[in-house]
C-alpha cells in the first residue's frame, strides 16, 4: 500500500490532515482472558487514563486469537471494554499477555 495524498483528498499540509485527532492515549494492560466457550463470549476491561464515551479505540492483542473475533469500545471514563467471541467448536483459551489499547479522539 502507498502513503494517502492528503492534497487529492482536500486535506493539504496546513489543515485538518496533521490534526485529525485531538488526542491520541495509549496503554498497556497484562491480561489473562477466560477460557471462552464454543459460541460463547467473555468481556475483560483495560484502563485508558482520559479515555471518554465516544472515543475511536484500537486494540492489538500480544497473540494470535485462534479464531475469535474481538470488538473494542470506550464504555466508561477511562475504560475500554473488549469482548472477545468465539464461532467456533471449541473452547479458546488465550495465555496471559501484554494487550496494547491506542485511544483516539
Amino acid at each position: 500500500m502507498g502513503q494517502t495524498n492528503f492534497d487529492a483528498i482536500g486535506l493539504g499540509r496546513d489543515s485538518q490532515a496533521e490534526t485529525l485527532f485531538a488526542k491520541v492515549l495509549n496503554a498497556t494492560a497484562t491480561v489473562d482472558p477466560a477460557s471462552v466457550g464454543a459460541g460463547a463470549s467473555i468481556t475483560f476491561t483495560i484502563t485508558v487514563e482520559g479515555a471518554v464515551l465516544g472515543d475511536y479505540c484500537l486494540v492489538a492483542p500480544p497473540y494470535d486469537l485462534q479464531g475469535l473475533v474481538m470488538s473494542a469500545s470506550v464504555t466508561a471514563a477511562d475504560t475500554v471494554t473488549v469482548v472477545l467471541y468465539n464461532p467456533t467448536a471449541g473452547a479458546i483459551d488465550l495465555a496471559s499477555g501484554d494487550w496494547k489499547v491506542k485511544v483516539l479522539s
